[in-house]
C-alpha cells in the first residue's frame, strides 16, 4: 500500500527505479533486462502519467479488494504459526 501511496503522485522514482514494490527482488543491477527497461527515453513523459494513474487505480482496488487484510481488518493480524 505505501507503494502505490508513494508512486501515484510521482513515478519518476519508479522509472528510474529508484522506488519499487519489492525492493529486494529488484536489487539485481546487473540484470541486463531491468536495466533496459529503466533506461530514459522520448516516452517517459506520457509512462508517468500512465504509471500515476495505474497506481491510483491500484490504490483504490486494493482499499477495496483487500480491506479485511489491511490494518485494523479482519485478517489482519497473522496466526502465530505463519
Amino acid at each position: 500500500m505505501e507503494f502505490f501511496k508513494k508512486a501515484k503522485d510521482d513515478s519518476t522514482k519508479v522509472l528510474l527505479g529508484k522506488l519499487a514494490p519489492f525492493p529486494d527482488v529488484l536489487s539485481d543491477r546487473n540484470d541486463i533486462i531491468l536495466k533496459e527497461m529503466l533506461t530514459s527515453d522520448a516516452s517517459d513523459s506520457l509512462t508517468i502519467q500512465i504509471l500515476q494513474a495505474l497506481f491510483s487505480a491500484m490504490l483504490v482496488l486494493h482499499k477495496r479488494q483487500a480491506v479485511n487484510h489491511l490494518p485494523g481488518g479482519h485478517f489482519f493480524k497473522m496466526a502465530g504459526n505463519i
